[in-house]
């Protein structure tokens, strides 16, 4: 397994976990990953899309914020 491939896989689980214990807004989540330095914004954002067109996560809104959820 190449390592940017296991980089990217790493980065999907832990947006899954975060997601899954929390009901959390997509700026919120930015927070919590960036702060901790877990990845930076741009893997952050592809991550999220992937996670969203492959649909393991969907989103929705609720009074104009974004949220996730799996």
């Amino acid at each position: 397994m190449n390592l940017e491939f296991k980089e990217i896989v790493e980065n999907k689980l832990i947006l899954l976990y975060i997601i899954s214990k929390l009901d959390i807004s997509s700026i919120q989540l930015m927070n919590i990953v960036l702060e901790n330095k877990f990845m930076h914004y741009f893997k952050l954002q592809q991550c999220i899309s992937e996670l969203l067109n492959d649909q393991y996560i969907t989103s929705y809104k609720n009074q104009n914020k974004e949220f996730y959820q799996i």
